[in-house]
């Protein structure tokens, strides 16, 4: 069993956190990559080698075994590596034994040894044999199958090298227009990972190729990553690019979800960055904002209340926001917007979302009371003279509908309750 873990400290998991591992019979195994004081946890592993073999027994393994004794012995050599801080790493055997095979077993187990191997010598520098490797990895990334490529350009991007990078920048660059979006979208994030690591001088004229991929790629989460690319590399060429698509209104909705997060998520914090941007960019999340999507719709509403004090863009973002409590059956979300409609009120919108009334008592049917609550307690701030014998009739018929729920019942009488004290005199009157 093999489990990406996340970044852990030199210091560890506490004693309490190891001896839960301990319990359920697992070993917490860290890889040392140089001298950070952060070092990556790389797997979690079963620890089930209950006499290890030695450095030299391994060895004749990998030189004399069969393939299936190779991939034990190499799944055994991981396990080994990542527990036990002094046991040999064997690389020269590795790279002399195993690396020439073009079995796909042993090369996906492969892209975790060198994951996990260590990387430098004492001063810094990158191993010699590692050095070495970079031919073999080079040979993987143009391989036949698209498979072994996605997962060599996912080790690739694990490894913020200069020194090994620069030899296989041309080979990821030839992924790029690979018949495969698999191997299309993991060299988009590849490249990604390589400007974050090594700034965008090692990319040369990879950002105008990108801008050309934007144009012509179908994939749609290929296409979000090159934009978001794009956009860090150079962002007056994503505006370039994000300004053709809103000449065109109608391949606005045909970009698809995730591009439509990512553009309202760009906006968004770039008319923070550049106020006066912001009339430019606000029609592009109106538009966005008759999407089907949950996510988008969510987004769209959250962003125009952001970003715009206007009554058109409020009134836009409520909209948004009773389309999904219509549409919801998670409690969760339903909770989330009924807080973000709880804060509306707090800047005096009540106005606005006196409009919307109906929508919000629909929701005090909900079979959660807490959304009931919620939902009534909005209902309490938008209570006034025009409405109130609305919301009284509306309380009286589902006290009626939900006497045989003890627990729906008294929520109705407190409602009831609570509404008396705002106005005694016309909810008598409405009662009797």
């Amino acid at each position: 069993l093999m489990i990406r873990q996340p970044p852990r400290s030199k210091q560890g998991v506490s004693s309490a956190a190891s001896d839960v591992y301990k319990r359920q019979g697992f070993q917490l195994c860290m890889a040392k990559l140089g001298s950070s004081s952060d070092e990556p946890c790389c797997f979690i592993v079963a620890n089930d080698v209950e006499s290890p073999p030695t450095s030299q027994e391994l060895t004749q393994i990998f030189m004399k075994g069969t393939i299936d004794e190779k991939i034990s012995g190499l799944k055994t050599l991981i396990k080994l590596i990542i527990s036990d801080d002094g046991f040999p790493r064997l690389m020269m055997q590795v790279l002399q034994f195993l690396v020439p095979s073009d079995d796909h077993g042993l090369k996906r187990l492969l892209l975790l040894y060198w994951e996990v191997v260590d990387k430098l010598k004492a001063d810094g520098s990158v191993k010699d044999e590692l050095i070495l490797a970079c031919n073999n990895l080079r040979k993987d990334l143009l391989h036949a199958n698209e498979f072994i490529r996605g997962k060599t350009l996912k080790l690739v991007s694990k490894l913020t090298y200069r020194s090994i990078l620069e030899p296989l920048m041309q080979s990821i660059l030839e992924n790029l227009e690979h018949r495969h979006c698999y191997v299309r979208r993991n060299a988009i994030a590849c490249l990604f990972t390589i400007y974050l690591s090594c700034g965008s001088d090692i990319l040369g004229s990879v950002i105008d190729k990108i801008k050309d991929i934007l144009d012509t790629e179908t994939d749609l989460s290929t296409k979000r990553n090159a934009f978001l690319l794009l956009f860090h590399c150079n962002q007056e060429k994503a505006f370039e690019y994000l300004n053709s698509i809103l000449e065109n209104e109608d391949s606005l909705s045909d970009i698809g979800d995730l591009m439509q997060l990512l553009i309202i998520e760009l906006i968004r914090k770039s008319c923070v960055a550049e106020p006066s941007e912001k009339q430019k960019y606000l029609g592009t999340v109106c538009v966005f904002a008759q999407s089907k999507s949950t996510a988008v719709l969510l987004e769209c509403a959250n962003t125009l209340i952001s970003l715009s004090k206007s009554t058109n863009a409020i009134k836009l973002a409520i909209q948004c926001y009773m389309k999904l409590l219509s549409a919801q059956h998670e409690n969760n979300i339903i909770l989330s917007i009924l807080s973000n409609i709880e804060d509306l009120l707090k800047t005096k919108k009540n106005a606005i979302l006196d409009e919307n009334m109906l929508d919000i008592l629909n929701i005090m049917n909900n079979s959660s009371l807490e959304i009931r609550e919620k939902a009534f307690k909005i209902i309490m701030e938008l209570c006034n003279e025009r409405n109130l014998a609305h919301v009284v009739e509306y309380i009286k018929k589902n006290l009626r509908k939900d006497k045989s729920s003890p627990e729906f019942a008294n929520f109705w009488i407190r409602a009831e309750n609570q509404l008396s004290a705002l106005n005694p005199q016309q909810i008598l009157k409405e009662l009797t």
